[in-house]
């Protein structure tokens, strides 16, 4: 797979925990974002956003922006602030988009 020329990774290297090898990682379509795999090993180093926003990647919203959750189900993202593994960034982007005038 060819690495779109438009995808700017840090200083363009990425470290693979599996076999150890740092280097411009392949880089494939993932849904809503774009997923790195190791060019050595084949395994799966991250998901890196593409800047639109925010979606659940997991749960019964997946595939869901945050926005749209917000409007139809906002306990449902309250409950998932309170789960313990999820990620930082996504919490503080899920809070923000709760709180007032946030998401605007």
């Amino acid at each position: 797979m060819v690495q779109p020329s438009n995808i700017h990774i840090e200083n363009d290297f990425l470290l693979c925990v599996s076999c150890g090898e740092s280097g411009v990682p392949i880089i494939a379509p993932a849904g809503a974002h774009l997923k790195a795999s190791c060019a050595k090993c084949g395994k799966y180093i991250k998901f890196i956003s593409q800047g639109g926003e925010s979606m659940l990647y997991f749960g019964k919203y997946r595939g869901k922006t945050i926005a749209e959750v917000v409007k139809t189900d906002p306990a449902y993202l309250h409950w998932l602030l309170e789960q313990p593994g999820i990620k930082t960034k996504i919490k503080e982007t899920i809070h923000k988009m709760l709180t007032p005038d946030g998401g605007v």
